[in-house]
């Protein structure tokens, strides 16, 4: 063993021949050689200065704050990558755009404002609040919503909330445009009832349309000292770059988002991050264009607007990016959001929490609020845990793309009309399998249905296929207690739906929507080995909690693709299974059960139902295990599952399975 530690060394020490180490320390000099820790220099912008070569690395010491940004202007090479990483004892080094209030001034009124300018931009995204994830103030407050506004222009709306008095001029305005899309723009003028704002259609999208508001959706003002009069709310001045906060007692520990990109890469390849903290980005922590083989581990991202960011460059000369073992933590934006020519990368065993948690704080438009997004083909993202995400929380396009072994738990309670994962467009060879996607919560605020008098459900979906995707295979997956569905088709085509379990969605365990005049491409959809389970019977509705939803606009139940050897499980009620749909003008609901759907479709010919009928909805147990080991389960009475496999006493789960048990 030793001389094989040995070998294991001389050969590292053969590959970093000629490579400096550098050092970096809060008690240093830049005057140093930098070559020691005795020698550190001090500053980021020493780290900048310096040309560095492949092999080389810069160690910060750990327990160090350094306030500042990276500037990446020195590649590496393949197996000798530029390094940056951490030495010493205790916590990791810390890099941060952040800067605290050291001084405040009382307006009275419970309002402190920073006595000096706290930065040099002219908006501040990010504020921690005694180290707290802080939202700005807003009106009406938080837990109120949206106001409704009745009429719009392309460059303003009215609302009868508004009176004139105050004349919220110079304010932030969110407009709810769509169920996923969030605008956030200046007011520039106001008369009465009615808000101006500068960018007036909207927002725009793809093939050159554009969003636009529409009547009875929703609003509210934020960042105006106005709003403040709620604990540690806060406002940032952008003309005397000072920061205003609500306070009752002593001041708190206020620090602001100062720098807007820690760490910039551009056209720079083979460099390593490891074991660095980056805190405070107004921007971007990480910020990546056209550069290969980017790995970022074991680092920790926190209270930053957006996490990593990787831009297309337009040479299309980005693959090999590594994302693996990080965490990225409340994030007001995006965390992790890679473009389309960031190729074949790897993104693995990461913790992904609180992310675009505040409506109005995260970019405007498409693509925002979300976890992991990754358009990037030959992508594997496996093995990460997507916690509280505002919308979306693994979502990606294109091809080859792998999405496996995830945990995603508690999102679209900010944005409505997405997914755990989520995917959109034709593609082929994309494969989503062994995810545990749990609690999509839906977001109704600032639509119609959320105001006084609303009665829809929340669109948020376990597994979402929407406009023309194709060529996915959905297997061995978990969706379970989702507002609207569990795994659902929106105008896909050539889908394979293989060995899921859906747990007790809302409105139905599965969906198939088909919407979109002129849609050649229909059906290819292959249905097999899933458990589609609704444990609540809803008997005064009769308009949720179905096992299997079809709506399409034309006439072709029977060729939609191959549906058999399903168990479609409503063991309080089995009367109503089916909730189909195939009328062109829609809104004509026919229900079945599984026996009359047999018969009129000619589909599910060793499809099964519940073994057994249970009376209460304690009757029944659903466990799961996302994690990458097996968990031990107690049971303390005799339970069968859908198959009518008995249970009982000590059971094992699976990683990344789930069991549905009903009492016998």
């Amino acid at each position: 063993m030793a001389k094989q530690l040995l070998t294991i060394v001389s050969i590292f020490l053969f590959l970093r021949a000629g490579a400096v180490n550098y050092y970096i320390s809060a008690n240093g000099r830049d005057e140093n050689s930098g070559r020691s820790p005795d020698l550190a220099w001090r500053t980021m912008s020493k780290v900048n200065s310096t040309k560095l070569s492949a092999g080389d690395s810069v160690f910060f010491k750990r327990g160090d704050v350094f306030y500042g940004f990276l500037t990446i202007h020195n590649s590496g090479t393949v197996g000798n990558p530029v390094f940056y990483g951490a030495y010493g004892s205790g916590l990791n080094p810390v890099i941060t755009g952040f800067k605290t209030v050291e001084a405040w001034t009382s307006l009275g009124n419970h309002i402190l404002e920073s006595t000096n300018a706290i930065s040099s931009i002219s908006l501040a995204n990010v504020v921690a609040v005694n180290g707290t994830h802080t939202a700005m103030g807003r009106y009406p407050n938080a837990g109120t919503g949206y106001l409704p506004f009745q009429t719009h222009t392309d460059h303003s709306i009215s609302s009868n909330t508004l009176t004139g008095s105050p004349d919220w001029t110079g304010a932030d305005l969110v407009i709810r445009f769509e169920k996923w899309i969030i605008g956030r723009d200046s007011i520039i003028s106001q008369s009465a009832a009615t808000l101006t704002f500068t960018s007036g259609t909207g927002l725009p999208y793809s093939g050159g349309l554009q969003y636009k508001a529409h009547d009875n959706w929703g609003f509210f003002i934020q960042n105006d000292i106005r709003t403040l009069d709620t604990l540690h709310e806060w406002f940032y001045n952008r003309s005397t770059r000072k920061i205003d906060i609500y306070e009752t007692g002593k001041p708190p520990v206020v620090q602001v988002s100062t720098v807007d990109t820690l760490v910039s890469i551009k056209s720079q390849n083979d460099i390593t991050f490891d074991n660095i903290s980056f805190t405070g980005a107004n921007a971007y922590a990480f910020w990546i264009t056209g550069s290969r083989r980017i790995i970022i581990q074991h680092c920790k991202l926190d209270l930053n607007y957006n996490g990593v960011r990787g831009e297309n460059s337009g040479h299309g000369n980005s693959s090999g990016f590594v994302f693996n073992s990080d965490s990225v933590l409340h994030t007001n934006n995006n965390a992790v959001d890679m473009a389309s020519e960031f190729s074949a990368d790897t993104i693995t065993n990461n913790l992904i929490r609180n992310t675009g948690i505040f409506p109005g704080m995260g970019g405007s438009g498409d693509g925002q609020y979300q976890g992991i997004n990754t358009t990037g083909a030959g992508t594997f993202v496996a093995y990460n845990e997507v916690d509280s995400t505002g919308y979306i929380g693994i979502g990606f396009r294109l091809g080859n793309i792998n999405i496996s072994y995830n945990y995603i738990h508690n999102y679209c309670f900010v944005k409505d009309d997405g997914g755990g994962i989520y995917t959109q467009g034709p593609a082929a060879g994309n494969l989503v399998s062994y995810n545990t996607v749990i609690n999509g919560i839906g977001a109704l605020n600032g639509t119609p249905n959320g105001f006084a008098g609303g009665n829809g459900l929340s669109a948020a979906f376990g597994i979402y296929l929407d406009d023309f995707a194709s060529g996915a295979v959905v297997s061995h997956n978990t969706t379970a207690n989702n507002s609207f569905g569990g795994i659902f088709l929106h105008n896909a085509n050539n889908i394979k739906v293989i060995d899921n379990t859906s747990y007790d969605n809302v409105k139905t365990g599965f969906g198939i929507t088909v919407n979109k005049a002129g849609l050649t491409k229909r059906g290819g959809i292959l249905c097999e080995g899933n458990i589609f389970f609704q444990k609540n019977s809803d008997k005064q509705s009769n308009a949720r909690n179905f096992c299997f939803t079809i709506s399409t606009m034309y006439n072709d139940l029977d060729s939609l693709g191959s549906f058999d050897h399903n168990y479609y499980a409503r063991p309080m009620d089995d009367n109503l299974v089916f909730d189909i749909d195939a009328s062109a003008a829609g809104g004509k609901h026919d229900r079945y059960t599984l026996a009359d759907w047999k018969a009129l479709s000619g589909y599910e010919k060793n499809s099964k139902k519940s073994p057994v009928t249970i009376v209460q909805t304690g009757d029944v147990r659903f466990e799961y295990n996302p994690t990458a080991k097996p968990v031990a389960i107690t049971l303390n009475q005799e339970y069968t599952d859908v198959t009518g496999r008995s249970y009982q006493g000590k059971i094992s789960l699976a990683p990344f399975s789930s069991l549905i048990l009903m009492k016998k």
